[in-house]
């Protein structure tokens, strides 16, 4: 009978030359590519084209409705201060124009008092009957 440890051996050691050969085998062949993962950042950039659109109202002057507008395209205005105004006929802007009107010669005639000095009632009254005069 043959010694049963070189019999032993002899498994063993046909089964650790498989082992190789197989790993090398697989390792030459392998159709599936690994890498090493690294730390990094990934940038991806699609060209296209298109709109911004911010958050914003556009007004627009309509056959019902006229915008008066108090600032220039482009000006920076304060939070809460008047930029437009919208007028529902003519008339509404042709009264307020009106009225933006009076208002500056009212302003004129005040000036025009306190330079010439006279402040009595009778110029009051004076004042008064000539802007009557002016809105009808």
């Amino acid at each position: 009978m043959k010694n049963p440890y070189k019999v032993i051996i002899t498994v063993f050691s046909a089964v650790a030359l498989f082992l190789i050969l197989y790993n090398i085998y697989i390792r030459v062949n392998d159709s599936v590519k690994t890498y090493v993962a690294t730390e990094g950042r990934l940038r991806i950039e699609v060209p296209a084209e298109g709109y911004i659109i911010k958050d914003e109202n556009v007004l627009f002057e309509s056959e019902n409705r006229i915008v008066s507008s108090f600032v220039a395209d482009g000006e920076r205005v304060s939070k809460g201060s008047l930029v437009a105004m919208i007028y529902n006929t003519d008339v509404d802007s042709e009264t307020r124009s009106k009225l933006k009107n009076l208002n500056e010669k009212i302003t004129n005639l005040e000036k025009l008092m306190e330079n010439s000095g006279s402040s009595s009632v009778n110029d009051g009254h004076k004042l008064d009957e000539l802007a009557k005069s002016k809105i009808n």
